[in-house]
This record gives structure tokens, sequence and C-alpha cells, in this order.
């Protein structure tokens, strides 16, 4: 009943846009009127409906603090402090934004052989450092890496395909799935859980 009374306002809108032109008022004859009558008068309904208010959210900057310009590429909040991340390297700080380890060369030389030249925004979970890696290539065959890292010494420990044309963040949640995005744009979410994990 409800696609027929839209398709209905629908027609309405449409008769009522083609009785109009540019330089005179509209027309009310006899079938626009009885359209427009049709289309706004629907009959009851028992269902209930519900409204979604989206909340109403504000945002406020406690403090900002300069960081190294090296810091560009992405970032992972700690406990105690945070990881950094640019085109090849990890950076682990303190609260206060000391470097405790980094490593400016972090991509392994056998991905680099690959073709993997770019390091993106990391993210934690019990303990590892995940990073996404991206190589050209994978741009056009659809399959990128995710990285992980030992938190404490950032060495690396292992590698993974993922099937994503870019591979630029990875988010991990409390039941250890993986999000990303196929593309830069952002507008397809991929899902994915670990084996071994």
């Amino acid at each position: 009943m409800r696609r027929a009374v839209a398709a209905v306002v629908v027609l309405g809108l449409v008769l009522a846009g083609a009785a109009c032109s540019d330089d005179d008022e509209p027309e009310a004859d006899e079938a626009t009127t009885t359209t427009a009558t049709t289309a706004t008068t629907a009959p009851p309904t028992t269902e209930a409906t519900t409204t979604t208010v989206p909340p109403n959210l504000a945002v406020t900057i406690a403090e900002e603090v300069e960081v190294d310009g090296l810091y560009r590429q992405g970032l992972a909040r700690l406990d105690d402090g945070w990881i950094f991340t640019s085109q090849w390297s990890l950076h682990r700080t303190d609260e206060d934004l000391t470097v405790l380890v980094e490593d400016r060369d972090a991509m392994p030389d056998e991905l680099k052989a690959l073709g993997y030249d770019h390091i993106g925004d990391p993210d934690v979970h019990d303990g590892v450092l995940w990073v996404p890696l991206e190589s050209p290539a994978g741009k056009d065959t659809g399959e990128q890496l995710t990285a992980r890292f030992d938190l404490e010494t950032l060495a690396f420990i292992d590698s993974f395909p993922v099937p994503q044309h870019h591979n630029a963040f990875v988010a991990i949640d409390d039941e250890g799935v993986v999000w990303s995005a196929d593309e830069f744009s952002d507008d397809t979410l991929v899902r994915y859980t670990v084996e071994g994990t």
C-alpha cells in the first residue's frame, strides 16, 4: 500500500509540474487536484512509526600539541602513549610525546622487493601493532598487505594479503575483527577475520 501511495505522490508532482510554466501560476485542474488529494490522503495504518533523532554532539578542543612533521601518516592510541607512522617508519611515544622506540626503516626488505612502499594508519589489538601496507601494483590487482609488529620493540612479526585495492588504515574491534576500506574514497568498508590470531 505504501508503494502505491508513493507512486501517486510522484505522479501528482509530475502532473503538477506539467501544469506550470515559467510565466504562469499553476493551474488547478481536476486531475491535479484529485491526484494531490489522493497523494496526501493516506489510509490509516496500525503500524507504529519511530523517528530516530541524531544525537546533538559537540566537540571541544581540549589541547593542541605540535608534533614532529615526520608523524604525518597515521596514529594509534595506547594506554600510556601513541604510535605514529610515516611512509616508511614507526614511532612509539609516551603520553608526553617523548620517543620511546622508533624504526625509521620499518618496512622489511623482502616486502620492499615486492613493491610495497607505503605504511598506513595503524591500530593496536592485544599487544600487537597492526599496520596496513600498500604497493602501487596492488591498486590494480586488488591485493595489499597488513603487517603485524611487536608493540614494545616495533620488530616485524608477519604479514598477510588482504583483498583490497588500497589499504590506507586498519581498525580492529574488541572481537578481533579487522576493518578497512577497499578504495581510497572509503566508500566500501571491508571486514575480515584472521585465523591464528
